[in-house]
């Protein structure tokens, strides 16, 4: 795809039993001014393919499955890594922390790792994906993307 104007249907016929996108995502995607749409479309995919596998793998498995993980990631330019501290983010309010599962007001989750590409600020070129595992459904959660969020510092 070269929009995300599409980008929720896509998930859905591509990724329905590995990916969430939530709707603080979709919203935030409605809204991108990242150049590389192509890329956002492939660091989805791999969440859904290289990262699930690596969470839903056997233990004799996961030295090999995470070792394809990280050659993906390498492959793609991408750095997998925490978002933010549990202390941090529970000083910027709700910004690390979505409603999960959408509309359940009373569960917040912190989006506690994210892919990155680039550290600029500039929107068009540093690509942030926030997500969290989800142990019930053993999906991947994107509560937001591709932009960076907020802290004090910024």
């Amino acid at each position: 795809p070269t929009s995300l104007d599409g980008l929720s249907d896509w998930v859905a016929s591509n990724h329905e039993g590995t990916l969430i996108l939530h709707p603080r995502a979709k919203s935030a995607a409605n809204k991108s001014r990242f150049e590389d749409v192509a890329l956002i479309y492939q660091s989805l995919d791999l969440l859904a393919k290289e990262y699930y596998l690596m969470k839903t793998t056997a233990p004799e498995d996961a030295d090999r499955n995470r070792g394809i993980c990280e050659q993906r990631l390498q492959d793609l330019g991408l750095e997998l890594a925490p978002s933010i501290s549990a202390t941090r983010a529970g000083e910027e309010d709700d910004e690390y922390r979505v409603h999960f599962p959408p509309g359940q007001l009373e569960k917040k989750r912190t989006l506690d790792l994210h892919l990155k590409k680039g550290s600029d600020r500039d929107e068009r070129y540093c690509l942030r994906i926030y997500f969290f595992w989800d142990d019930d459904s053993s999906k991947v959660v994107i509560g937001s993307l591709p932009k960076h969020l907020d802290t004090r510092a910024s």
